[in-house]
């Protein structure tokens, strides 16, 4: 039987509406746990999906949350030039645990490294890798 491996995501952008940005948490989407809500800082929106064990589900969840977003008047930027948003891509299994560090690496590698340069000025120098 193979194992279970879970997958989960947080992204975050900036909210706009009539080409203005708007503060999550002076938004509809100010909650600090709903589905779609600001996240800690307060001004970037942050998409929450259930975890799950099929990675095509979890892109699916995401897809309909960005909808939602969109038809409620508003606009998404992922640029991170007027504040800082980032992405954590949660995996969990045993086999995950035993080889984290080799997946941290390929992590890196794979998904890091390329977007690296896409940082917007509001990272700075927050672009740690594994390796």
């Amino acid at each position: 039987m193979a194992e279970k491996i879970t997958y989960g995501s947080d992204p975050e952008a900036t909210l706009y509406k009539d080409g203005r940005m708007v503060p999550a948490q002076s938004s509809e989407f100010r909650s600090l746990s709903a589905k779609i809500g600001a996240d800690g800082a307060g001004t970037p929106v942050e998409f929450r999906p259930s975890p799950t064990e099929n990675p095509e589900d979890l892109v699916k969840e995401l897809t309909k949350l960005f909808k939602r977003v969109y038809s409620k008047g508003f606009d998404l930027s992922i640029h991170g030039n007027d504040t800082a948003l980032g992405c954590h891509i949660h995996i969990g299994g045993e086999y995950v645990v035993q080889n984290r560090v080799a997946i941290a690496r390929a992590l890196d590698e794979w998904i890091g490294e390329p977007f690296k340069t896409k940082n917007g000025r509001r990272r700075g120098n927050y672009s740690f890798l594994e390796r």
